[in-house]
């Protein structure tokens, strides 16, 4: 499995890490969570929906803009990430608030 490339941030940045691959999924807490819809840096990432999302982090500051499905429409929840070596948690989400903005900012890995 890889390493990890990402860990939470600070107030001006969601997450912080390395520029490279990497590959995000949802461990749903209440029902499950997928990936519906999704952009990184203003482009749409392709294989969408799915139970994992998988993009390349350039270096520098980018916005990652998720859409989320649950299968519980009112309670659904999870816990976003980072599929790696400790399996990395980067934040909760809920069917609440399906939409998230996660700005990232990676350095040369």
């Amino acid at each position: 499995m890889a390493d990890c490339k990402l860990s939470p941030g600070t107030v001006d940045s969601r997450f912080i890490g390395r520029a490279g691959s990497v590959t995000l999924a949802v461990h749903g807490t209440t029902g499950t969570v997928l990936f519906q819809q999704a952009t990184y840096k203003g482009s749409a990432i392709d294989g969408l929906p799915s139970e994992t999302l998988t993009c390349a982090l350039e270096t520098g500051i980018g916005d990652l803009d998720v859409v989320y499905s649950f299968s519980d429409p009112a309670t659904g929840a999870g816990v976003l990430q980072e599929v790696c070596t400790n399996n990395t948690p980067l934040a909760l989400v809920s069917a609440q608030e399906p939409f998230q903005r996660y700005r990232i900012r990676t350095r040369e890995s």
